[in-house]
């Protein structure tokens, strides 16, 4: 050992042997009357370094970290006398850092209940039992173009996947199947056109609506604009439907207007949901405003010519100035003269 300790990294190594007793990790381990005894062991450089009452943790994870330390005093002490020492120390911790006296009591009580026994149990672990959905995709194929009837194609999944699935199955561009789990049916949408906000009156000269649909099974519907009979094209596509619940999904699809389409109460503006390839299911209509208000062109026209009338008054306050000095000045010329 000594000629270990003989070194420049600082190192030190200790040992001990005893035939009674030894630490090993968080453990002291003594031997009584041919059996094993145990309680924890704190090292002499122990400190207090529980995370205090006032940090910025969630208050019921804070809440439980006396009884966390509680039960590990249970769990290591063989004696009672052992942990309710232990628990007084550990008590007069908690307490330097803030904790109220009346929860580590209580996490102390509770824990003192509790069968060391219990503690000392291996727990067996509990296997979660998930649900799967599986997604059945081909090559698009002559043969597939069309699946009639559907229940065919649903048993030949069923066949080979051996689930039930809500998703949708494509096969091919054009050709979509939706497989509905057991018991639900095909819910339409609900559609709703929201306004623009009245700060893109100002600030923008784009105005937007958004078209939401909700309330539909299965996920895939499609949202379309039209304005005035004739559909608006080139738009993002659909935000992807959003599961509300167990049984239902939401999606939406914004529609960005010039201001000169927005405010004309003879435009129409109309949002279609349908589930794909069968056409539209729901719909919603708003028609144009009238513009009340000021344009944001306008707004900056009436400023530049406030800009030019200050200037302006300004000019004529110090060509006024410059008259009235140079009239008193001549009058001081001329009494000086006389």
């Amino acid at each position: 050992m000594i000629q270990l300790n003989d070194n420049d990294r600082g190192i030190v190594l200790t040992y001990e042997a005893s035939p009674s007793s030894i630490h090993f990790l968080d453990l002291e381990i003594t031997t009584t009357h041919d059996r094993l005894e145990f309680k924890t062991y704190f090292k002499p450089t122990d400190r207090n370094g529980y995370i205090p009452v006032d940090s910025c943790h969630h208050r019921r994870w804070l809440e439980s970290v006396p009884r966390s330390q509680f039960l590990r005093l249970r769990r290591n002490c063989t004696r009672d006398s052992d942990f309710y020492l232990q628990s007084d120390m550990l008590k007069t911790r908690f307490l330097d850092k803030g904790y109220r006296p009346s929860l580590v009591d209580d996490a102390i009580n509770s824990v003192s209940a509790t069968d060391r026994a219990s503690l000392l149990q291996v727990k067996p672990k509990v296997a979660k039992q998930e649900s799967f959905k599986w997604s059945f995709f081909t090559s698009y194929s002559i043969q597939h173009n069309e699946i009639t009837p559907a229940r065919t194609l649903r048993n030949f999944i069923l066949q080979w996947l051996a689930v039930s699935t809500g998703s949708v199955q494509y096969f091919g561009e054009g050709t979509t199947i939706y497989v509905l789990e057991n018991g639900e049916v095909q819910r339409p949408p609900t559609v709703n056109i929201f306004g623009p906000n009245k700060q893109e009156f100002k600030d923008h000269k784009l105005i937007s609506l958004v078209c939401v649909a909700s309330g539909f099974y299965p996920e895939h519907v499609q949202l379309n604009w039209i304005i005035n009979g004739i559909p608006r094209n080139g738009l993002y596509q659909n935000v992807a439907s959003k599961k509300e619940n167990d049984t239902s999904f939401s999606t939406s699809k914004r529609l960005t207007l010039t201001r000169s389409e927005y405010f004309n109460t003879e435009n129409k503006f109309k949002c279609e949901a349908g589930f794909i390839g069968n056409g539209s299911v729901a719909f919603a209509e708003v028609t144009g405003e009238s513009d009340c208000g000021v344009s944001k062109e306008s707004y900056a026209m009436y400023i530049n010519q406030g800009k030019i009338s200050y200037i302006m008054v300004l000019f004529k306050s110090g060509l006024y100035a410059l008259i009235v000095l140079a009239i008193i000045w001549r009058r001081k010329v001329l009494s000086g003269s006389c």
